[in-house]
């Protein structure tokens, strides 16, 4: 009763059915993480230098490190990372031109987003703002960009166990 629970079967079912949504979420994050390194893996292309250069010091920047104030060690590591970022960024871009499933519209990004910061309690129009001022928000549609078409590979991939 103090758990807000008719009775103990009552709880015991929430337990097992929350549960039984964190596997299914654990498995198809685990699968999502196989799917891009595999992507990345077949496909071997030149990045831009100067584009991983970039991403390699948002990543830094992400992570509360100062570019200039990290070991070679750490800047190759964050360059290594930017590389397979690019080149997912631009695999998605491109499974997203051959199959519109994978994709949305920039109104439906937005809504995503919307509904998103609603539901963390936030006002949506101040963190559109806030976003746009300070460089973020292209990144954050990007990222949702890169969930659905990650779903969309999810849904759509033969996995083989």
């Amino acid at each position: 009763k103090k758990a807000n629970f008719e009775s103990y079967q009552k709880l015991r079912e929430a337990v097992s059915g929350t549960a039984v949504s964190r596997i299914e979420q654990n498995r198809s994050f685990m699968i999502a993480n196989q799917i891009k390194m595999r992507l990345v893996e077949l496909h071997d292309f030149d990045v831009p230098s100067w584009l991983m250069l970039m991403e390699a010091q948002n990543i830094a920047i992400q992570e509360g490190m100062k570019w200039d104030e990290i070991t070679d060690e750490i800047r190759d590591s964050y360059i290594k990372k930017s590389k397979e970022r690019v080149k997912l960024s631009c695999i998605f871009d491109s499974i997203r031109k051959a199959e519109p499933e994978a994709q949305m519209s920039d109104e439906e990004v937005k809504s995503y987003l919307t509904n998103l910061f609603t539901m963390q309690g936030q006002d949506a129009q101040k963190v559109f703002v806030e976003a746009e001022q300070s460089g973020k928000l292209l990144g954050m549609v990007a990222a949702v960009r890169d969930e659905i078409t990650t779903r969309w590979l999810v849904k759509n991939s033969k996995i083989v166990e």
